[in-house]
């Protein structure tokens, strides 16, 4: 009778105990800054500072605990994922630091003019993204972009390891490689705190997506949630929006892609949603789409949701026979 009591508090303090192990603290900050060059606009969104790093896989260590990876493919398939869940739970994916962290600044590059094209090697060649504290201590070193098909802007993150935790002054120097334009913002964080845990993941690393963002519009749109559609649609020109997206193709299959498109009417930093209704018949990807309609919807964003200013007719080919 003893020995179930201690089981159950063994096991919660060991439950308790791993789950601190998913228990993460973000320090972000909005600059939301942007930089106009002859070619290319930079806009720094988000500066964040964490005190934690993920467990390379390079590090044998980690190797020898995902163990349950390889043992989960011997498993029937309904029980692979759970096992994983709960071997995930009960490890130790991140290594901690309460004096030091990695930094890093996120934002979009909208190229004006088809200048930087579609090759993401040559983006770093154009464009120089850097992060200094009050020390002029460098970070930068670190390097990523995403680029979706067809789209002509680019999700960017530049970060560095090591940054003091007690660091509240930063300068972001932006330069234009091409012109030789330099421009530096200097950054004095007021943070806030975001909190991740293993039920609360960390699911989008760029919430500022435009191709995000714009679904926000275009999955109610889908789903026939009229209400909440409308939501997203300019006030001024709610009726004659709606006239003219107010059709029968939402309900069909379909892909989308995002451009940025520049000034529209009265409208600055305006992006479009290029939408292909249709079929899928042999597989889900583009190519195996068959179009049926498109139709093009200009957006700008506020407050990080869209705000669709206008829409294009519904273009249906004619019918080859």
């Amino acid at each position: 009778m003893i020995a179930l009591p201690v089981i159950f508090i063994v096991w919660f303090i060991v439950t308790v105990f791993f789950y601190c192990q998913h228990y993460r603290v973000e320090k972000v900050y909005s600059v939301n800054e942007e930089v106009v060059f002859d070619n290319f606009i930079v806009q720094i969104k988000d500066l964040t500072i964490v005190n934690y790093m993920p467990i390379k896989e390079r590090v044998t260590e980690y190797s020898e605990r995902r163990w349950y990876l390889k043992f989960a493919r011997k498993l029937p398939s309904s029980f692979q994922i759970p096992f994983v869940n709960i071997c995930y739970f009960y490890s130790r994916p991140y290594e901690f630091n309460n004096q030091f962290g990695n930094i890093r600044a996120e934002g979009l590059i909208l190229d004006k003019t088809i200048f930087l094209g579609n090759d993401l090697s040559n983006i770093w060649d154009a464009v120089d993204i850097d992060i200094y504290d009050e020390n002029e201590r460098y970070y930068g070193r670190g390097r990523h972009l995403r680029h979706h098909d067809q789209s002509n802007y680019y999700l960017f993150g530049v970060k560095g390891e090591n940054a003091s935790l007690k660091s509240n002054s930063f300068n972001l120097l932006i330069r234009d490689k091409s012109g030789k334009q330099v421009r530096t913002y200097a950054v004095r964080p007021e943070w806030t705190l975001k909190t991740y845990t293993y039920f609360n993941k960390r699911t989008e690393n760029y919430p500022f997506d435009p191709l995000y963002i714009i679904h926000s519009f275009l999955s109610p749109m889908r789903q026939g949630k009229k209400e909440v559609a409308l939501k997203y649609l300019h006030p001024g020109e709610k009726n004659a929006l709606w006239a003219v997206l107010d059709h029968g193709y939402w309900e069909m299959g379909g892909n989308d892609y995002v451009v940025y498109e520049g000034k529209k009417d009265s409208f600055e930093r305006v992006y479009s949603s290029n939408i292909t209704f249709g079929r899928y018949e042999s597989g889900f990807t583009p190519e195996d789409l068959i179009p049926v309609a498109s139709q093009k919807i200009y957006f700008v964003i506020r407050d990080g949701s869209p705000l669709v200013i206008d829409a294009d007719p519904l273009t249906v080919p004619p019918r080859q026979n």
